[in-house]
C-alpha cells in the first residue's frame, strides 16, 4: 500500500529499509535505518535516515537533534533538473564530484574531505547551473549551512602533581587524556563560478561559440587551532577540548577559456583553450601576466563526441612552478594548503611542466567506462634535480560500472541475472613511474557489487585512501555490508 501510494504522487520512486554493517572513523558499528529516492517532474530528493550501534550502545550523533548536523545527515540530496542535460539545474547536498568548464582549476571537486566522508558527515553543498540562448554560467559552494563533526582521541601528557601520602611535592606523572576534537566549518567558505556567453548567437554555424571567466575562492583554506590548556574531570575521565577552527588569508583562482564547437556529417565535438593562475595574495596588488609563476594553461583542447556514446578528450597542458593544475579537486578539501603555505609548499614540491592529457569514456543504459591519462615533463630539469622532484609526474584514473542491464540479458546462471551493479575506480596524481607505489595522499581505489535477492538488494563496498598520521602516510581501508529491502 505505502508503495502504490508513493508510486501515486512520484514518477520514480526507491523507498526501504537499510540494514547493514559499517565503520565509522575507524570504529565497527552496525546500522539500520530508511533509505529514499524520490522524483517528481524535475525535483528529486535523495533521504538517508540511518542509526549506527555496537557494544556500547547507539551512536549519539544520530539522535542528537539539537544539532544541525543530525539533521543535515538524514538528505543526501534535492535536485532540480539535470546538469547539462536542461537549461536550468540546481543540487544542494553531497558534491561527489563537480568540475567547472574543461577543469582548469576546478575538476572533480569533492565537497567533503576524507575525515568528513569517514565520519559519515554530510555538508549541503550547492551545484548551480543556467544555460539560455545568449549566456550562462555555472557555479558551487562547499556548504550552504554551518557543519560540525568531532572525534575522540586518547593522548598522554605529563603534568607537574602531588599525590598525598605517595608524594611530598610535585613530581611529573604522566596521565590519559580523553582528547575531544572538534572541526567547525562555515558556510559558503569556498565558492566558485563561471560565466559565459555566446556572442555570435545570430550566426548559426557558430550559435554554440562561447567565452567564459572562472573565479574561484577559499575564504579560509587554513586552521586555527585553539586547545584547553588544562584538563577537566567529565563522568569520572579527564578531557580536554581541541578546537580547529577555519582560518588564514583566502585563496583564489581566476580563469578564461573559448569553446568553438562543430559538427560534421561523422564527427562532432568542439575545440577549446584555457587559461589560469593560482593567487595567494590580494588579487587587487597580482600580475596577471603568462610568465607568472602562478600561470597555467590548456592550449588547445578538443573533444570529439563519437558514436555509441563514446566521447573522446584531448589537450595540450602547460603549466609553471607554482601553479597545480585542477587545484580544487576530489583531494582539494583534504590535503589542500593555507593561502600562507601555498608557494612555500609549491615551491619545495612543485616544478612547471608540459604534457598531453587524454580521456576516453562511454555511457550506455549498460555499461560506463572511463580512462584518464596525463603525461607531463619537467620544463626545468636542473630545479626538478635539485628539489629531488622527478621528471615526470603522471595522472591515472580509470573507473568502469557494469549495470543491472547487462547482466539480465547473461542467460549463464541465475546468479550473474541477479548482479545489480558491478563498479571499481583507481585514481591517483603525481606518480613517478620508475619509483611507483601506490602509497600515495591522492590515491583512492575501491570496488563495489549490487546483487539482487528476492525483495532485497545486498550491497558491498570496499574503498581505500591514505592519510598522514604525523609523518607517517598510513592506508585506511573501509568496508561497508549492507541490505536495502523495498517497500
Amino acid at each position: 500500500m505505502l508503495t502504490l501510494l508513493l508510486a501515486s504522487a512520484f514518477s520514480t520512486t526507491e523507498f526501504g529499509l537499510t540494514i547493514g554493517n559499517e565503520p565509522i572513523g575507524g570504529v565497527s558499528y552496525r546500522k539500520i535505518g530508511i533509505y529514499g529516492d524520490f522524483e517528481i517532474w524535475k525535483f528529486g530528493v535523495g533521504i538517508d535516515g540511518v542509526i549506527h550501534f555496537n557494544q556500547d550502545g547507539i551512536r549519539k550523533e544520530d539522535i542528537d537533534f539539537t544539532r544541525l548536523q543530525t539533521w543535515l545527515n538524514l538528505f543526501r540530496y534535492i535536485r532540480f533538473g539535470h546538469k547539462k542535460m536542461d537549461p536550468f539545474y540546481f543540487r544542494i547536498g553531497i558534491l561527489d564530484s563537480e568540475t567547472l568548464g574543461h577543469g582548469l582549476l576546478v575538476r572533480d571537486y569533492n565537497n567533503r574531505s576524507l575525515m568528513e566522508v569517514a565520519q559519515k558527515v554530510r555538508k549541503p553543498g550547492l551545484s548551480l547551473y543556467l544555460d539560455t540562448k545568449f549566456f550562462g554560467f555555472e557555479a558551487l559552494t562547499s556548504s550552504l549551512l554551518p557543519t560540525s563533526w568531532s572525534e575522540i582521541s586518547t593522548v598522554r601528557k605529563v603534568y607537574n602533581a602531588e599525590i598525598p601520602g605517595v608524594t611530598s611535592g610535585t613530581v611529573p606523572i604522566e596521565f590519559v587524556i580523553d582528547k575531544e576534537i572538534s572541526y567547525p566549518d562555515e558556510p559558503l567558505r569556498l565558492i566558485a563560478g563561471r560565466a559565459f556567453f555566446h556572442p555570435l548567437y545570430w550566426v548559426a554555424p557558430l550559435r554554440k561559440f562561447s567565452i567564459g571567466v572562472s573565479a574561484v575562492v577559499d575564504r579560509k583554506p587554513g586552521y586555527n587551532i585553539t586547545e584547553d590548556s588544562d584538563p577537566a574531570y567529565v563522568d569520572g575521565k579527564l578531557l580536554m577540548k581541541e578546537v580547529w577552527n577555519r582560518g588564514g588569508s583566502p585563496l583564489y583562482g581566476f580563469g578564461a577559456d573559448v569553446e568553438l564547437p562543430f559538427d560534421f556529417a561523422l564527427l562532432k565535438g568542439y575545440l577549446y583553450s584555457d587559461v589560469a593562475w593560482i593567487v595567494d595574495e590580494d588579487p587587487a596588488d597580482f600580475q596577471f601576466s603568462l610568465d607568472s609563476p602562478y600561470r597555467g594553461a590548456a592550449v588547445p583542447g578538443v573533444m570529439f563526441l563519437l558514436p555509441l556514446g563514446f566521447t573522446f578528450r584531448m589537450e595540450y597542458r602547460d603549466y609553471n612552478d607554482l601553479f597545480r593544475y585542477s587545484l580544487f579537486d576530489y583531494n582539494y578539501e583534504t590535503s589542500h594548503p593555507s593561502a600562507e603555505e601555498y608557494s612555500s609548499h609549491m615551491n619545495l614540491t612543485n616544478v612547471g611542466r608540459r604534457g598531453i592529457f587524454g580521456e576516453l569514456s562511454m555511457e550506455s543504459s549498460i555499461l560506463e567506462v572511463k580512462g584518464a591519462y596525463e603525461r607531463s615533463q619537467a620544463k626545468d630539469l636542473d630545479r626538478a634535480s635539485s628539489l629531488g622532484i622527478p621528471e615526470t609526474a603522471d595522472y591515472l584514473e580509470l573507473r568502469a560500472s557494469v549495470k543491472k542491464a547487462l547482466f539480465e540479458k547473461i542467460k549463464f546462471s541465475d546468479f550473474i541475472s541477479n548482479v545489480y551493479e558491478v563498479s571499481a575506480y583507481y585514481v591517483q596524481r603525481d606518480i613517478d613511474w620508475l619509483n611507483f607505489s601506490v602509497a600515495s595522499p591522492s590515491t583512492r581505489y575501491g570496488v563495489r557489487l549490487v546483487y539482487s535477492l528476492g525483495g532485497a538488494r545486498i550491497k558491498s563496498e570496499y574503498n581505500v585512501y591514505y592519510i598522514y598520521e604525523g609523518t607517517v602516510l598510513v592506508p585506511k581501508k573501509e568496508f561497508l555490508f549492507e541490505t536495502q529491502i523495498g517497500f
